[in-house]
Protein backbone atom coordinates (compact mmCIF):
# COMPACT_ATOMS: atom_id res chain seq x y z
CA UNK A 1 0.00 0.00 0.00
CA UNK A 2 2.96 2.32 -0.58
CA UNK A 3 2.01 3.28 -4.14
CA UNK A 4 1.13 7.00 -4.08
CA UNK A 5 -1.55 6.46 -6.77
CA UNK A 6 -3.64 4.58 -4.21
CA UNK A 7 -4.83 7.96 -2.95
CA UNK A 8 -6.66 8.42 -6.26
CA UNK A 9 -9.16 5.65 -5.46
CA UNK A 10 -8.81 5.20 -1.69
CA UNK A 11 -12.06 7.01 -0.89
CA UNK A 12 -14.09 5.19 -3.55
CA UNK A 13 -13.95 1.64 -2.20
CA UNK A 14 -17.09 1.15 -0.11
CA UNK A 15 -16.13 -2.40 0.92
CA UNK A 16 -12.49 -1.97 1.90
CA UNK A 17 -11.53 1.46 3.23
CA UNK A 18 -7.83 2.28 3.05
CA UNK A 19 -7.46 2.76 6.80
CA UNK A 20 -8.93 -0.72 7.39
CA UNK A 21 -6.43 -2.20 4.93
CA UNK A 22 -3.54 -0.45 6.68
CA UNK A 23 -4.77 -1.59 10.10
CA UNK A 24 -5.16 -5.20 8.92
CA UNK A 25 -1.74 -5.07 7.30
CA UNK A 26 -0.09 -3.98 10.55
CA UNK A 27 -1.82 -6.80 12.42
CA UNK A 28 -0.94 -9.43 9.81
CA UNK A 29 2.62 -8.36 9.04
CA UNK A 30 3.67 -7.29 12.53
CA UNK A 31 7.48 -7.08 12.32
CA UNK A 32 7.93 -8.76 8.93
CA UNK A 33 9.38 -7.01 5.91
CA UNK A 34 6.58 -5.51 3.80
CA UNK A 35 8.47 -6.49 0.65
CA UNK A 36 8.41 -10.18 1.58
CA UNK A 37 6.60 -11.91 -1.32
CA UNK A 38 4.59 -13.95 1.21
CA UNK A 39 3.21 -10.65 2.48
CA UNK A 40 2.93 -8.90 -0.87
CA UNK A 41 3.13 -11.06 -4.02
CA UNK A 42 4.01 -8.01 -6.11
CA UNK A 43 7.58 -8.41 -4.83
CA UNK A 44 7.86 -12.10 -5.72
CA UNK A 45 9.36 -13.94 -8.66
CA UNK A 46 6.56 -14.25 -11.21
CA UNK A 47 8.52 -16.05 -13.92
CA UNK A 48 6.91 -19.38 -14.72
CA UNK A 49 3.56 -18.69 -13.10
CA UNK A 50 0.60 -20.46 -14.65
CA UNK A 51 -1.94 -18.48 -16.68
CA UNK A 52 -3.47 -15.90 -14.38
CA UNK A 53 -6.81 -14.09 -14.29
CA UNK A 54 -6.96 -10.79 -12.44
CA UNK A 55 -10.24 -8.94 -11.99
CA UNK A 56 -10.36 -5.56 -10.30
CA UNK A 57 -12.76 -2.69 -9.91
CA UNK A 58 -11.64 0.83 -10.75
CA UNK A 59 -12.93 1.99 -7.34
CA UNK A 60 -10.48 -0.22 -5.45
CA UNK A 61 -7.39 0.92 -3.60
CA UNK A 62 -5.65 -2.19 -4.94
CA UNK A 63 -6.20 -1.06 -8.55
CA UNK A 64 -2.79 0.57 -8.90
CA UNK A 65 -0.77 -2.32 -7.50
CA UNK A 66 -2.76 -4.73 -9.66
CA UNK A 67 -1.85 -2.74 -12.75
CA UNK A 68 1.80 -2.86 -11.69
CA UNK A 69 1.55 -6.62 -11.03
CA UNK A 70 0.02 -7.22 -14.47
CA UNK A 71 2.92 -5.32 -15.99
CA UNK A 72 5.39 -7.57 -14.13
CA UNK A 73 3.52 -10.69 -15.30
CA UNK A 74 3.51 -9.45 -18.90
CA UNK A 75 7.23 -8.65 -18.79
CA UNK A 76 7.88 -12.18 -17.46
CA UNK A 77 5.81 -13.57 -20.36
CA UNK A 78 3.16 -15.00 -18.06
CA UNK A 79 -0.17 -15.48 -19.81
CA UNK A 80 -2.39 -12.99 -17.99
CA UNK A 81 -6.00 -12.07 -18.54
CA UNK A 82 -6.65 -8.70 -16.91
CA UNK A 83 -10.10 -7.22 -16.48
CA UNK A 84 -11.05 -3.88 -14.99
CA UNK A 85 -14.66 -3.20 -14.06
CA UNK A 86 -15.68 0.44 -14.10
CA UNK A 87 -16.49 1.92 -10.68
CA UNK A 88 -16.60 -1.49 -9.00
CA UNK A 89 -15.38 -1.98 -5.43
CA UNK A 90 -13.50 -4.77 -3.64
CA UNK A 91 -15.21 -8.21 -3.90
CA UNK A 92 -17.82 -7.03 -6.41
CA UNK A 93 -17.28 -10.30 -8.29
CA UNK A 94 -18.84 -12.18 -5.37
CA UNK A 95 -22.11 -10.30 -5.80
CA UNK A 96 -24.22 -12.04 -8.47
CA UNK A 97 -26.95 -9.44 -8.04
CA UNK A 98 -24.70 -6.95 -9.84
CA UNK A 99 -24.43 -7.23 -13.60
CA UNK A 100 -20.66 -6.74 -13.24
CA UNK A 101 -20.58 -9.57 -10.69
CA UNK A 102 -22.36 -11.87 -13.14
CA UNK A 103 -19.99 -10.82 -15.92
CA UNK A 104 -16.94 -11.45 -13.72
CA UNK A 105 -18.22 -14.88 -12.69
CA UNK A 106 -18.85 -15.83 -16.34
CA UNK A 107 -15.33 -14.71 -17.17
CA UNK A 108 -13.92 -16.80 -14.31
CA UNK A 109 -15.75 -19.87 -15.54
CA UNK A 110 -14.54 -19.30 -19.10
CA UNK A 111 -11.00 -18.81 -17.87
CA UNK A 112 -11.06 -22.10 -15.96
Amino acid sequence: MSNPAIALTADKDIMLPLEDVKDSTRKYVQEQDLTNPLVSPIYGNVKGLLPTLIQIGTAEGFLWDNRKFVQRLTEAQVDVQYEEYDEMFHVFALMPTLKEGKQALRSQLNFL
